[in-house]
C-alpha cells in the first residue's frame, strides 16, 4: 500500500496506543482496513465527498479541501464530530453502536443505541445531536443508578483519580464531574470519563454501519482497556 502521510501516522498503519482521543482515530483506521479501502479508493472517496457536499468546485479549492479532510481523517487523534464526518465520508446512513461494559464489580452489561448519520446540509435531515450524552444516560438508566449510587460512584472516582487530594479538591472534582457527564452534549473524552466513573475497566465496542446507496451492513469491533 502506498504511503499517505498525515502528521506522524501513515495511511494503512494501525494506531496501537494513546489516550482517549486516539480511540476513535484507531477505530476509524480499523474500519478502513476492514472495508479494504486502499490509498486509491481513499482518494476517490475524498474527491466524491468534497464535490458531493459542494465544499469546492475548482481544481485549486478541491486540492486544498482534499488535503484538509485527509489530515482530519488520518490524524492520530479524533473527536466524535470528526468520527461522524468519517462515517459520512464512507456514505453511512445509519449506525448502530453496541457497547459492552466490563466493570470492577465483575458485572457485565450490554447497551445499544441507533442513530442516523446524515450531514446537516442534506435537505431537511440532520445528524442526530448529542448521541454520546443520550447513550450515557441510557447506560445510567439500564444500570439503575439512583442518587445514592451516583454519589458513591463519585466518591470512588475521586479517590481513584486523586488519592492525595484534599477534601476541598475532592469536593471540587465531584461537582465538576457531575456537571460534565450529565450535560446535554458531551465529548468523547467526557463519555470515556463517564465510563470510568461507572467502575469500567474494559469496553467492547461493536459498530454496525448501514450504507446510503447499497443498504449493505458491515460490522466492526474494538476492545478498549482503561489504566485509570
Amino acid at each position: 500500500m502506498n504511503d499517505l502521510k498525515s502528521q506522524d501516522v501513515t495511511y494503512g498503519e494501525r494506531i496501537g496506543s494513546g489516550g482517549s482521543d486516539s480511540i476513535l482515530s484507531s477505530f476509524f483506521r480499523d474500519i478502513l482496513l476492514d472495508l479494504h479501502i486502499d490509498i486509491g479508493k481513499f482518494q476517490i472517496l475524498l474527491d466524491r465527498y468534497i464535490v458531493g457536499k459542494g465544499i469546492a468546485t475548482n481544481t485549486v479549492d478541491i486540492s486544498t479541501s482534499r488535503s484538509a479532510l485527509r489530515r482530519e481523517l488520518m490524524s492520530p487523534t479524533m473527536t466524535w464530530k470528526v468520527f461522524i464526518k468519517g462515517l459520512m465520508f464512507l456514505r453511512v446512513r445509519t449506525a448502530i453502536i453496541e457497547i459492552t461494559l466490563y466493570r470492577e464489580d465483575e458485572k457485565t452489561s450490554l447497551h445499544e443505541y441507533i442513530f442516523d448519520v446524515v450531514d446537516k446540509n442534506d435537505d431537511e435531515d440532520s445528524t442526530e445531536p448529542n448521541v454520546l450524552a443520550k447513550l450515557f444516560r441510557e447506560i445510567l438508566s439500564d444500570l439503575d443508578i439512583d442518587d445514592q449510587m451516583f454519589q458513591d460512584y463519585q466518591d470512588y472516582y475521586v479517590k481513584r483519580s486523586k488519592p492525595l487530594g484534599t477534601p476541598v479538591d475532592h469536593y471540587t472534582t465531584k461537582c465538576s464531574l457531575r456537571r460534565e457527564i450529565l450535560k446535554d452534549s458531551i465529548s468523547w473524552k467526557v463519555f470515556i470519563k463517564g465510563l470510568i466513573f461507572l467502575k469500567t475497566h474494559r469496553v467492547k465496542l461493536r459498530l454496525r454501519l448501514i450504507y446510503k446507496v447499497s443498504g449493505i451492513i458491515t460490522e466492526h469491533k474494538k476492545m478498549i482497556s482503561f489504566s485509570v
